[in-house]
């Protein structure tokens, strides 16, 4: 008997292709959902070794089932009779059908053998044995379909064969997946975790299902990772793809049983140590994978309760914080954010500003989970508040545009005299670290999208008066201008109003390469959706697009965007080119406002860019002058006396330029 159980135990050894093989057998004789509802008549599911030989065997007959639908009912000679046939209309899908289908089927074979020979030893065989050629013949007491199974793999082992080398040439990525998961499946049940973890990331760059992310968070959690495992987990909450196998109703009924085996191991661990904080957190994530609310909830709080005193646990009280957010008790998740925040104040040389915004952002640095998921904005409670009814409209109106994204507000709360928003993090590259013409363009269809779509009532501050917002900005005391100075620019300032006012006019985007970040799946974020008014749309593309030499084509981009979004009609070349004046004048305008923001004595580093942005609207004058003739004649004196007090201004305020 010992020696047959060794002899079992070496099948999940068996050569790829004979594996492939196997699979096939099975879904030529059993339809998926029958040869399933037998599995479980017989509750075959408890013998399983493990759940993720349980989702292997699910996965494989699922996608074989789909195969079947595709080709009719297969047979022996109908599978070649169909295959040939179809591969005349469309080769490279047939192949790629077959192919996937066979190598999905194969990831049932392993455990469905070893699954075999449990119930064998179990049922005291008359026969068994396990030939050379890695086919299992066993007869059991009374008559099943399991021996048809095991004879039929080795007539269709040649067949996968050839179908495995095919999809070897092809490398198509939903076979790579295959054998990521299977390969996956394998180690994780050898508990071998950290190769688990590897194969199922490689499976997951491939498609990216919820149940992988749970999947690498046990075996996170089995290695000790907690911050890691708690960020799959909340990956896992953020994907809204299922795994194959999982989206029929039976699939997923016969799943949920798969893991009662995973669960009584770990309530037994947790029976000899109650306070075994890997094994709570593995209990978690088997909550979280059949979406046990009320389980999963009760869980973290327990936990998060016993690790309350450990400071570097501060990641599952996060996690607790947006689960509960994210199951609608917005109530208690203000509680446990505003305790995070009390503890995480004690260490304030944990918290690094981000950039520069009306209301601050930070990161939290000590934590590797909270630094990855989330920034912390702070500011006045109004303002704050705004900031979190626009994004939250945005995040609204951006549902169906899966390239266009804004940050998710996680958690809103007041803490003193301050309010904080919670919003998830993105992880790419500022548009200030990228020179591509493509990603702006990308950008300014965004852009043009909002101002088209955003209503002007989302802003409480409403229309601004460009004159005095010009003349604050020039008065702005750490600037340093003398008061003759800014009344001269306003006096010159008619043409650049002139122009700017018959713009349309939308929300204020803030829309500097600073804020925006080209993500890792190629879709554009847009951060810091503050309330600053509605104004000329030019503001905006004079933001993304000032000082880069692809600036006529941002325009020109954004503007068949935009009429297009807008639906405004009789919009012709000379419009557009009326359009181009308009946004050269917006550079003006914001020239002054970057010069006056950039010499607050908190943006340092910002200072020397102020010549940059005045230098910038000099030579937008001479643009204008250049190609713009009637337009610049008009206001001819205006524009010089402007370039004259940019390059007074200059001087002033580089001392390069002094020297």
């Amino acid at each position: 008997m010992e020696d047959l159980e060794s002899k079992i135990a070496t099948i999940e050894q068996l050569p790829i292709p004979i594996l492939l093989g196997a699979g096939a057998g099975i879904a030529t004789y059993f339809g998926a959902k029958e040869f399933f509802e037998y599995l479980q008549e017989q509750q075959i599911f408890l013998y399983l070794p493990s759940t993720v030989k349980t989702l292997a065997l699910m996965y494989g007959g699922t996608v074989f089932q789909e195969v079947m639908l595709n080709y009719g009912r297969i047979r022996h000679r109908k599978i070649f009779h169909n295959f040939f046939k179809r591969s005349k209309e469309d080769p490279r899908q047939t192949i790629n059908d077959i192919g996937v289908g066979i190598l999905s089927g194969g990831l049932a074979t392993p455990p469905t053998l070893v699954m075999a020979g449990k119930m064998a030893l179990q049922r005291r065989v008359e026969r068994a044995a396990l030939p050379d050629s890695g086919t299992l013949t066993i007869t059991l007491q009374r008559e099943d379909m399991l021996p048809i199974i095991f004879n039929t793999a080795l007539f269709a082992a040649p067949f996968g064969y050839f179908i495995y080398r095919v999809i070897q040439r092809k490398q198509t990525q939903t076979a790579q997946r295959a054998v990521a998961l299977y390969v996956g499946t394998h180690l994780s049940a050898l508990s071998k975790a950290k190769g688990a973890v590897e194969q199922y990331k490689k499976a997951s760059q491939y498609y990216s299902s919820q149940f992988l992310h749970f999947s690498i968070a046990r075996e996170q959690a089995r290695l000790g990772n907690i911050e890691d495992a708690a960020l799959s987990i909340y990956q896992g909450y953020q994907s809204q793809n299922e795994e194959p196998a999982l989206q029929s109703g039976w699939g997923r009924k016969w799943f949920v049983m798969g893991l009662a085996s995973d669960y009584r191991k770990i309530l037994r661990k947790l029976k000899k140590n109650p306070s075994d904080l890997h094994a709570q957190l593995q209990q978690i994530i088997l909550h979280a994978m059949v979406d046990n609310k009320q389980q999963l909830l009760t869980g973290l709080e327990r936990l998060v309760s016993e690790q309350r005193e450990h400071e570097d646990r501060q990641d599952l009280q996060l996690l607790y914080a947006i689960t509960l957010a994210m199951y609608g008790d917005h109530d208690q998740a203000r509680q446990q954010l505003v305790s995070l925040l009390d503890t995480m104040e004690r260490r304030e040389q944990g918290f690094k500003q981000l950039g520069d915004s009306v209301n601050e952002v930070f990161e939290y640095q000590p934590n590797k989970f909270i630094k990855n998921v989330a920034v912390f904005k702070r500011g006045q409670k109004d303002a704050i508040h705004a900031e979190a009814k626009i994004t939250a409209a945005l995040e609204e109106m951006l549902r169906q545009r899966p390239q266009n994204k804004v940050p998710k507000v996680l958690i809103e709360v007041e803490k003193a005299d301050k309010a904080y928003l919670l919003m998830e993090r993105g992880h790419g590259k500022s548009l200030e670290e990228i020179d591509k013409t493509d990603v702006y363009l990308q950008a300014a269809d965004f852009l043009a999208y909002f101002h088209a779509h955003i209503p002007h009532s989302l802003s409480a501050k409403g229309k601004v008066d460009i004159i005095h917002s010009t003349r604050e900005r020039l008065q702005n005391p750490h600037l340093g201008l003398e008061e003759k100075i800014v009344n001269d620019i306003i006096k010159n300032f008619m043409p650049v109003y002139g122009a700017v006012r018959e713009m349309p006019y939308g929300f204020n985007c803030d829309a500097h390469p600073g804020n925006w970040m080209h993500l890792e799946d190629g879709s554009l974020l847009a951060l810091d959706k503050e309330d600053k008014g509605i104004v000329p749309v030019g503001f905006d593309i004079a933001n993304l697009s000032m000082g880069r030499k692809d600036m006529d084509t941002i325009i020109e981009a954004y503007w068949k965007n935009f009429i297009n979004y807008a639906k405004m009609e009789n919009k012709d070349k000379d419009s557009q080119e009326q359009f181009r004046l308009q946004c050269f004048n917006s550079v003006i305008y914001r020239a002054i406002a970057f010069t006056a923001a950039w010499s607050s004595p908190t943006r340092p580093r910002m200072h020397t860019k102020r010549s940059w942005a005045l230098e910038h609207a000099m030579d937008t004058i001479t643009k204008i002058r250049d190609r713009y003739e009637t337009y610049y004649r008009e206001h001819q004196q205006a524009y010089g006396a402007l370039q004259q007090l940019f390059f007074a201004m200059r001087i002033t305020l580089d001392p390069a330029l002094r020297a």
